[in-house]
């Protein structure tokens, strides 16, 4: 097994680039996007906490009492499956118990080493599968070295939102880029597909189309397979 998985980002956006799930979702063609995504053939997938409901946030089950960070590079195998839903949370607080009834697959949240150790107990307690790498943000190319190797993950799906896109795309992790395009313009100051990266002297990732579809009532699907950096 490589050392990291096969990654393909994989997102509907709208004609201006934006991705906010309510907006897609007004956008209709869902049943395009979902099945893209089933003929991409990755069970496993990967998300920021943002695309996740508020309230996964909000109503964390647990106060914190010392806040004492976890410190060092960590990871709490819980269980194993052929499929996982990654889903990076920097500074811990994940209401696991209301996202295990959303998710199909088992969890693994993934947090920088600044996330309390409270949390991380908690989460030990609660039987879910957990990775603290990183100092200050979460250390990406770490992070998918383990869920090959720890984990057994070869293929992946990554649907962000735009800061674990961007942060996915700076890392060199991205193998393939699917987009769906859907028949509409946002114009907000909304997220974009790809975010957060700060480095002014970036240069622009290249990529090589692999296929153009039409798909639903006015989509158009596209993939790209990333070119090496």
């Amino acid at each position: 097994m490589k050392n990291r998985p096969f990654a393909i980002c994989h997102v509907m956006m709208s004609v201006d680039g934006r991705i906010s799930p309510a907006m897609t979702e007004a956008l209709g063609d869902s049943d395009a996007y979902k099945s893209s995504l089933a003929s991409i053939q990755c069970q496993t997938t990967l998300m920021g906490v943002e695309r996740l409901p508020s309230k996964y946030k909000d109503e964390a089950p647990f106060v914190i009492a010392s806040g004492a960070p976890i410190g060092r590079e960590s990871i709490n195998v819980a269980c194993r499956s052929d499929d996982y839903s990654i889903i990076i949370d920097t500074l811990g607080g994940l209401n696991v118990e209301l996202v295990e009834q959303r998710e199909a697959a088992p969890i693994i949240v993934v947090m920088s080493q600044d996330a309390p150790v409270e949390y991380a107990d908690w989460l030990t307690r609660q039987g879910v599968n957990w990775i603290a790498v990183g100092r200050g943000e979460v250390d990406y190319k770490r992070m998918v070295e383990i869920v090959a190797t720890k984990f057994g993950v070869e293929r992946m799906v990554v649907f962000g939102g735009g800061k674990v896109n961007g942060a996915m795309l700076a890392s060199g992790l991205l193998d393939e880029v699917s987009v769906i395009v859907g028949a509409g313009i946002d114009g907000r100051r909304e997220p974009s597909v790809f975010d957060g990266i700060a480095d002014e002297g970036w240069d622009l990732t290249r990529l090589r189309l692999q296929g153009v579809a039409r798909v639903g009532s006015g989509a158009v699907w596209l993939r790209y397979d990333v070119l090496s950096r």
